[in-house]
């Protein structure tokens, strides 16, 4: 997936701007990032059709090599489960999969990008992974006392929202928006002269 179909430099500044408007209500930090996807499931599917393939030359082995002893049956028991499961897998990963490999992209990138890093402890990553269409919001542990997991089912709906709608970077700005009207509730700004500790700016990783 190019992710530079949905966001160039136009759609960045929205989302940079988005950002700056809803961290003037608050002293908490937002950081948003965005991957084409969280895992290359490719690799996995390929691994099946490998061992597909060993499958059929062991095939070939019990056709002419007879003294191994393998039946023809068996081995096309085998070479068929391997083939259904390929084509499953090619298909569509399984569930559990994508949430978890998810899940721990955006754990990555809340360590990458510094967001544990603020003073307050009050740091705010708003993941989406295009590919999956999955959005996972992680706050640091000040966010995560007060807020806890429950006020994000709103903002991942939105932007899961704008990802489907082919408008990703309006999805990014309506969930900024949520997050800093929560933010700004248990983590106030407490003066203009407040520093910026981290950048405003859409992260896009690979």
């Amino acid at each position: 997936m190019k992710i530079e179909r949905f966001f160039d430099d136009a759609a960045r500044a929205r989302v940079a701007e988005a950002v700056k408007a809803a961290e003037a209500r608050t002293s908490g930090q937002i950081v948003p990032v965005v991957v084409p996807r969280s895992r290359d499931y490719h690799l996995l599917h390929r691994a099946f059709a490998a061992a597909f393939l060993d499958t059929l030359f062991m095939l070939g082995l019990g056709v002419f090599v007879p003294s191994l002893h393998l039946t023809l049956l068996n081995v096309l028991a085998i070479a068929t489960v391997f083939g259904v499961s390929c084509l499953i897998l090619l298909s569509t990963p399984p569930r559990r999969w994508v949430e978890a490999a998810v899940r721990q992209r955006a754990m990555v990138a809340f360590v990458e990008h510094g967001v544990y890093r603020t003073r307050e402890e009050n740091g705010v990553l708003l993941f989406a992974s295009l590919y999956e269409r999955k959005v996972v919001v992680l706050g640091d542990r000040a966010v995560h006392e007060k807020l806890g997991d429950e006020h994000w089912n709103r903002t991942v709906a939105t932007l899961v929202a704008g990802i489907r709608a082919g408008d990703p970077a309006g999805g990014f700005c309506k969930a900024i928006a949520d997050i800093g009207e929560e933010m700004a509730k248990a983590f106030p700004r407490g003066s203009s002269s407040q520093p910026n500790e981290l950048s405003d700016d859409l992260r896009i990783d690979r």
